[in-house]
C-alpha cells in the first residue's frame, strides 16, 4: 500500500479550521486606570518663534530644512517632533511653531534661541505655548492690582528705591569705609561725627587671587545705585558679585562667576563685566562674563580674562584692543564673534571720551613711520583727527610713558608725550591739547623743557594744572596753571617748589588740592584758583588716597593698608578739619557717587537765580539744627553730670558707712592698720680716684 501522507506535515483547511476553533481566545490587557493625556505637558513641549524670514512657497522647503537641522535642533542636540511655518497670502507668516519630544528640550530651545540672530534683519523672539495660554486668559477689563499683588509679582529689586539716599532732606552724602572684615556706610555731617547707616562684619569673603592682585573687595556702582560686594568660596557657589541697595540694604542681584576677582560697570550701570583668572586661556573657563544689570541675564562670555574692555559713555558700545586695531561690540545685540573692526595698525593703547563715542588711540613709532595720535568716531568708524609726532620716548616707565588725560566734560584731551632732541641727549615733554568741541578739532602743542609728572583738567571749565620738574626724582616740583583761551594756551601762574605729586580738582572746578601722597610727607594745600589764593594747609602722614565728595563741599584723605598710620580725615572745601578717625587694618574709603541731574537747563538757571534767597533759608535751617544739636549735647552732658553726682554720692555714703563700722569695731581714733617701725643700718663706701 502506498503511503500518501505529506512528509512536511501538510494540513488541510478543514483541519486548520478545527484547530483555530479549539484554541482559547487571547486575554485582552487589563489596565488598572485608563491612560490620561496631559494637555499641559504637551503644550509645554511647544514653542513659538517670531521674526522668521518671510519667503514664498518655492523657498519654504529649503527654509524649513535649514531651520530644522541647523537652528531649531541646536546642532542636532534637540529632538524635534513637528515643525510648522504657516503661510499667509503666499508668504510665510513670519513665525514658526515647533514641538519638541520632551519638555526639557523645549526649555533648552527657549533659552538658546531667545535673541538668536539669524542675520542682520532677523533676531528671534521665542515664547512658550503656555505663555500664550496665560495671555489669552487675561480679561479685557483692567482691574487695578493691589500693592501686595504688585510687590509679589515684581522681579527682585524692582520694588526698591535705589536712589533713596539722594532725597536726604539735609543734602548729605554717604561714604564707605572698610577696616578689618567690617564694611560700614556712613552719613557725612559737618555739624557732628559721621552717622552709621549700616555696618556689617564678614560681608565680603576675599579670594586669595583678589588679595594678591590688590583688587578692592567692595565698590560703588558709577551712579551710586548699587554697592557691589565680592563673595567667594561659600557653601553653594565658588564666587559671585552681589549688588546691594535700597534703604533696607537688600541684595538686588547676584552674578555667579567662579573665582571672580574684579569687575567693570558701564558708565550708566546698564551692564557689568566680571573677570576671573584664566592664564592658560582654557576655552571651557569663563574669563570675562557680560551681564545685564537690570534683568541679571548673562549676555556673553570670553575665555581670555586679560582683554581690556572699555565702555563708551552712553553704554552703547564696548571696545577692546587687538594686534591690528580695535574691536567694537554693540551692546544692544552683543555677539563677541561678530565685532565691528576699526583698523589701526600697531596700536599701543587707547582711551574713550567720558562724554561721547570717541576713541583716542596711540600708535608708537615703527621704522620710518612716525608716532601718531588718532581720534575716531566709533559710531561711524571715521577718523576725526590725526597728529603725527617724531623722536618720541616711551619705555613704559611712569614718567616716560605716553599718557592721555580727558577732561570730564569731554571738551578737551591732553596727551603727554616725552620727546628727545635729534641728538637724543635732551628729554622734554610735549602736551598735545585737542579741542574736541571746535570745528576740525584744532590741536595746540605746549612744550615744557622739563619732566611732566602729573596733569589734571578742571572738570567743568577751561583750566589745566600741570606738575613738572627738571628731574624725574624731584620732591619739590613746580605747579603751573594754564587757560585754554580761544586759539591759544595762556599761562595763569606757576607755583614754585611744592611738595606734591598729585592734583585734585573739585567736581565743579574753582578749588584745587595740591597734595603730596605717599611716599611724600602728606602735605595738603587748599587753593582757590579763581583768586589764586591758598586757603589752608594741613598734613596727613602716609596719606595715599584723596577724593572729593560729589558736591565739592568736602574732601576725604585716607591712609590705607599702611604699617604705621591707619585711618581717614574729612575736610571742608576750604581746608577746615571736620572729622578724624583712626582704624586698625584700614583698607579703603569711597564716597558714594550721585546720579545724573534730571534738571533742565532752564531749571538750573532758575535755581542759580534764586540761590541768594534760598541761602538765607538754608542758613536759618543750619542755625536751628546747630542749636538743636547743641541742646542735645548739653542734655547729654547734664545727664552725665547727674550720673557722676549720683555715683559720687553713693561712694561718699559707702565711705561714711565703712568709717562708722571701723569706729564701732576699733573705737574712736583707732584703726585696724598697724604701723611697724624698724631700724635699718646703712653702710656707705666712698671711693676716691686721684688723677695724675
Amino acid at each position: 500500500m502506498v503511503d500518501i501522507a505529506d512528509p512536511r506535515g501538510f494540513k488541510s483547511k478543514r483541519e486548520l479550521q478545527r484547530e483555530v476553533e479549539a484554541e482559547p481566545e487571547p486575554a485582552l490587557p487589563v489596565f488598572e486606570t485608563e491612560p490620561v493625556f496631559d494637555e499641559s505637558e504637551a503644550r509645554a513641549c511647544i514653542i513659538i518663534i517670531d521674526n522668521i524670514p518671510r519667503v514664498d512657497a518655492k523657498k519654504l522647503e529649503k527654509l524649513v530644512s535649514a531651520l530644522r537641522k541647523k537652528v531649531f535642533s541646536y546642532g542636532g542636540k534637540l529632538a524635534i517632533k513637528e515643525l510648522e511655518i504657516p503661510m499667509v497670502d503666499g508668504l510665510t507668516a513670519g513665525y514658526a511653531v515647533v514641538e519638541y519630544e520632551s519638555r526639557e528640550h523645549a526649555t533648552i530651545a527657549l533659552e538658546k534661541l531667545q535673541g538668536f540672530k539669524l542675520d542682520d534683519k532677523h533676531t528671534f523672539v521665542v515664547n512658550s505655548m503656555l505663555d500664550y495660554e496665560r495671555l489669552e486668559g487675561i480679561s479685557d477689563r483692567y482691574v487695578e492690582p493691589s500693592e501686595d499683588e504688585i510687590r509679589a509679582n515684581m522681579p527682585p529689586g524692582m520694588g526698591e528705591n535705589l536712589k533713596w539716599w539722594s532725597y536726604d532732606g539735609l543734602g548729605r552724602d554717604q561714604f564707605l569705609i572698610k577696616y578689618g572684615d567690617t564694611i560700614s556706610v556712613k552719613w557725612n555731617d559737618s555739624m557732628q561725627a559721621p552717622q552709621t547707616v549700616f555696618e556689617r562684619q564678614g560681608w565680603s569673603r576675599p579670594s586669595a587671587a583678589r588679595m594678591y592682585r590688590g583688587y578692592p573687595e567692595v565698590e560703588w556702582s558709577p551712579r551710586g545705585s548699587y554697592l557691589a560686594v565680592f563673595t567667594d568660596f561659600a557653601a553653594d557657589f565658588a564666587g559671585a558679585v552681589e549688588l546691594w541697595g535700597s534703604e533696607r540694604n537688600v541684595c538686588i542681584r547676584r552674578f555667579e562667576h567662579p573665582n571672580v576677582v574684579t569687575m567693570l560697570f558701564s558708565p550708566n550701570e546698564k551692564y557689568l563685566i566680571t573677570f576671573a583668572p584664566n592664564e592658560s586661556k582654557d576655552p571651557n573657563v569663563q574669563g570675562a562674563v557680560f551681564w545685564d544689570v537690570t534683568t541679571g541675564r548673562k549676555l556673553a562670555s570670553e575665555p581670555d580674562s586679560s582683554v581690556s574692555f572699555v565702555f563708551s559713555a552712553d553704554d552703547r558700545f564696548v571696545c577692546c584692543p587687538t594686534t591690528d586695531g580695535v574691536y567694537v561690540y554693540d551692546m544692544a545685540a552683543l555677539d563677541l564673534k561678530k565685532p565691528k573692526k576699526i583698523v589701526i595698525r600697531d596700536i599701543g593703547f587707547f582711551s574713550m571720551s567720558p562724554s561721547a563715542p570717541i576713541l583716542a588711540a596711540w600708535v608708537p613709532e615703527i621704522g620710518q613711520s612716525p608716532a601718531r595720535i588718532v581720534l575716531v568716531d566709533i559710531e561711524t568708524q571715521t577718523d576725526i583727527r590725526q597728529k603725527n609726532l617724531v623722536c618720541v620716548v616711551d619705555d613704559g616707565t611712569p614718567l616716560m610713558k605716553v599718557m592721555m588725560f580727558w577732561q570730564k566734560s569731554g571738551d578737551f584731551l591732553c596727551v603727554r608725550v616725552n620727546r628727545t632732541t635729534k641728538a637724543g641727549k635732551t628729554i622734554f615733554a610735549n602736551l598735545e591739547l585737542f579741542r574736541l568741541r571746535e570745528r576740525d578739532v584744532p590741536v595746540e602743542t605746549l612744550r615744557l623743557d622739563e619732566r611732566v609728572m602729573h596733569v589734571a583738567w578742571e572738570p567743568v571749565g577751561r583750566r589745566l594744572a600741570v606738575v613738572h620738574s627738571a628731574t624725574a626724582t624731584s620732591t619739590t616740583p613746580d605747579v603751573s596753571l594754564y587757560l585754554m583761551a580761544p586759539a591759544k594756551v595762556e599761562l595763569i601762574k606757576t607755583l614754585e617748589s611744592k611738595k606734591t605729586n598729585a592734583l585734585f580738582w573739585a567736581p565743579r572746578g574753582k578749588f584745587l588740592i595740591i597734595a603730596g601722597t605717599q611716599p611724600l610727607t602728606g602735605r595738603i594745600e587748599f587753593w582757590n584758583v579763581n583768586d589764586m589764593k591758598m586757603m589752608a594747609t594741613d598734613e596727613h602722614f602716609q596719606m595715599n588716597y584723596i577724593e572729593w565728595d560729589p558736591t565739592g563741599r568736602y574732601v576725604a584723605t585716607a591712609a590705607c593698608r599702611n604699617q604705621v598710620e591707619h585711618g581717614f580725615k574729612i575736610f571742608s572745601f576750604d581746608g577746615r578739619l571736620l572729622h578724624e578717625e583712626n582704624r586698625d587694618a584700614f583698607h579703603l574709603l569711597r564716597w558714594r557717587p550721585r546720579p545724573l541731574s534730571i534738571l533742565t537747563a532752564d531749571q538750573t538757571k532758575e535755581i542759580h537765580r534764586s540761590l541768594p534767597v534760598k541761602s538765607q533759608e538754608y542758613d536759618k535751617i543750619d542755625y536751628l539744627r546747630a542749636q538743636e544739636l547743641d541742646g542735645e549735647t548739653r542734655s547729654r552732658r547734664r545727664a552725665l553730670y547727674a550720673q557722676f553726682t549720683q555715683m559720687h554720692g553713693e561712694w561718699a555714703a559707702h565711705r561714711e558707712r565703712i568709717a562708722a563700722e571701723r569706729i564701732a569695731r576699733f573705737g574712736p581714733g583707732k584703726s585696724r592698720i598697724v604701723t611697724e617701725e624698724r631700724e635699718v643700718e646703712v653702710l656707705l663706701e666712698e671711693v676716691i680716684i686721684h688723677e695724675e
